[in-house]
């Protein structure tokens, strides 16, 4: 009987040291079929430092919550194999973890309307200082980039000549921005603006300072305070490149695409340069947090001869077939693209099923939604209770087709909470290793053989 030796691994998330860890073991098994489960590309999002580190922030999504970045990786390019879609910024690690502190303070109507909801009183100076100087930079460079807050800057320029208030640049400009904010923060917490506090507070020397100077820069703050609001919407549109972190979390999904694209692009060349040492059949999945549109870059691969894509289809490989099926049962998270019910999902199987040929020897099921009624689909998703998040749709296919192997993913942790990888239906034998998105749960067998699988971690 000739050995029909198959490695299968799910939910990787992007995490390429694990598909190299992958590979690796079945190049030394001299394994015959390698299949990739479902969620092949990354879902997570680190910033990309000017140093080229990668930080994530921590948050709840809120304009009421403290930001912070964290640092993640030294390496972003560590972070980028482990599975992060980076995104490219032109700050440094300390200045990106400095302002995200006092953007977490900074309310969203500062941008939007120019008034404050929260209470200013917790401000320190060094939150003041760096809104004069990383926050002036990209200010200066918006005015002097975008028509529309350049027009909006002649403007305001024209007014204040008429009020005898002349050579105000951009950088003037920003600074009695600020200014104002700092009166509020002296209002807020009941200081005098002649006292030494407030000079300090002004950069002026607390202990020798001119009075007639501290009035002259509180009154164009005074005079600002009713001018600034013309040009908010400048505002707004330079503080994008600060507040876009915030908007990349509650939406990710609208920022992941290219970063998913070039994660499967580096996949497809392990694959190809794992084909060239070896004779292994590779076969694709996606999953419910892939991009549909990522399925065009394996069928260009498989054009090329370097796998097959079971997407949604039925693909065969001498006298294995293999049925590929992505779509889950709606959850409260990920692409809801990729969302069907019951129904729906029967109808798709049986669409597929009648592809399937009695004549080749081995029928093989990949589908990311594991079947209900086995300890293969339990997970704590809404509530700390265990629950079966399996789906009827696939068990029914399943006892109705029988195939000899059925490998699914999707539900991280069920191992965890079943102890158990392997399941029967019927005569199939059903398996769902648990996630390589972090560390390898990576399975090793025959076809020949279903009883003996090996687990490698």
């Amino acid at each position: 009987m000739n050995d029909k030796k198959f490695a299968f691994a799910t939910d990787i998330h992007g995490n390429l040291d694990n598909v190299d860890r992958f590979l690796s073991e079945a190049a030394i098994r001299n394994t015959d079929y390698v299949i990739f489960g479902g969620d092949i590309a990354p879902k997570k999002v680190a910033v990309q430092s000017s140093d080229d580190k990668a930080l994530v922030l921590n948050g709840s999504g809120s304009y009421n919550s403290i930001y912070n970045f964290s640092l993640l990786e030294n390496d972003a390019s560590k972070a980028y194999r482990n599975g992060y879609v980076l995104l490219p910024e032109d700050l440094s690690a300390n200045e990106l973890q400095h302002l995200y502190e006092v953007f977490g303070k900074l309310e969203k109507h500062i941008i939007q309307t120019g008034k404050y909801k929260k209470n200013i009183c917790t401000w320190q100076l060094a939150d003041f200082d760096l809104l004069e100087t990383v926050f002036l930079r990209f200010f200066v460079e918006h005015i002097k980039s975008d028509e529309h807050s350049s027009k909006l800057y002649n403007v305001l320029l024209k007014k204040l000549l008429k009020s005898h208030i002349s050579d105000l640049s951009p950088e003037k400009l920003w600074k009695s921005f600020i200014n104002n904010q700092k009166l509020s923060f002296l209002y807020q917490n009941k200081v005098s603006i002649q006292s030494p506090q407030a000079a300090r507070l002004f950069h002026l020397d607390e202990e020798n300072y001119d009075q007639g100077e501290l009035k002259e820069i509180i009154t164009c703050a005074i005079f600002m305070k009713d001018l600034y609001n013309s040009l908010i919407e400048s505002f707004s549109k330079s503080c994008k490149h600060y507040t876009k972190w915030i908007d990349v979390m509650e939406n990710a999904n609208l920022h992941t695409l290219e970063g998913q694209k070039k994660s499967i692009r580096d996949l497809i060349q392990r694959i190809a340069q794992f084909q060239n040492q070896t004779k292994a059949n590779v076969i694709t999945l996606l999953g419910n947090d892939d991009h549909k549109e990522l399925r065009y870059e394996f069928l260009r691969a498989e054009k090329q001869g370097i796998l097959k894509h079971a997407g949604n289809r039925v693909v065969q490989i001498d006298d294995v077939q293999v049925l590929g099926y992505s779509n889950v049962l709606p959850l409260p998270f990920s692409f809801d693209i990729w969302y069907k019910n019951e129904a729906e999902i029967a109808r798709d199987l049986q669409k597929l099923k009648r592809q399937i040929r009695d004549e080749v020897r081995f029928t093989v099921f990949n589908i990311h939604m594991p079947p209900s009624g086995t300890s293969l689909a339990f997970g704590k998703i809404q509530s700390d209770e265990i629950e079966d998040w399996g789906s009827d749709a696939v068990r029914d296919s399943i006892l109705e087709t029988q195939p000899s192997h059925v490998f699914t993913g999707h539900l991280h942790e069920s191992w965890m909470i079943s102890g158990k990888i392997q399941d029967r239906i019927g005569e199939s034998y059903v398996y769902n290793p648990g996630a390589s998105e972090i560390t390898p749960r990576l399975l090793y067998g025959d076809l020949n053989d279903p009883d003996n699988v090996e687990l490698i971690t």
